[in-house]
């Protein structure tokens, strides 16, 4: 991650001071996370539907103690509970500067096996969880 803090300027450091990353419990959202803790962000808010992230996040927490990074349990697809979450961040600070969508969910089955429902699924968490919602925060 050296290596994005050396590409990033200072004026992108200050723009990323207060960003969200949704889907970063684990997998490449928890990559992002840290990836924007190393390169200085001073808060980066954390949402995912698991109970608690993986032990790397606490690792990032303790590498990084003068920064923010804290996660929030929510499920993307509820689009209520993520607007409420999404304002709860933004209130925090009065400002939110970035924002990655990184949840995502993929399944595996025989083409014939694979139904419509199943397409809805993904497209919700995928694409739609983000883009469909209206935010005023």
């Amino acid at each position: 991650m050296i290596f994005l803090e050396k590409c990033m300027s200072v004026s992108t450091k200050r723009r990323l001071r207060l960003t969200l990353v949704t889907g970063g419990a684990r997998g490449l959202g928890l990559v992002q996370v840290g990836a924007l803790i190393e390169a200085g962000a001073a808060a980066v808010f954390a949402f995912d539907r698991l109970p608690i992230p993986d032990p790397k996040f606490e690792e990032l927490r303790k590498t990084y103690p003068d920064q923010h990074l804290e996660y929030i349990q929510v499920d993307v697809t509820k689009t209520q509970d993520l607007k409420e979450k999404f304002k709860q961040v933004a209130d925090w600070k009065g400002r939110l500067d970035g924002l990655v969508a990184a949840a995502g969910i993929q399944y595996e089955a025989p083409a014939l096996e694979y139904t419509a429902e199943d397409c809805r699924r993904i497209l919700d968490v995928n694409v739609l969880s983000i883009s469909s919602m209206e935010i005023n925060a």
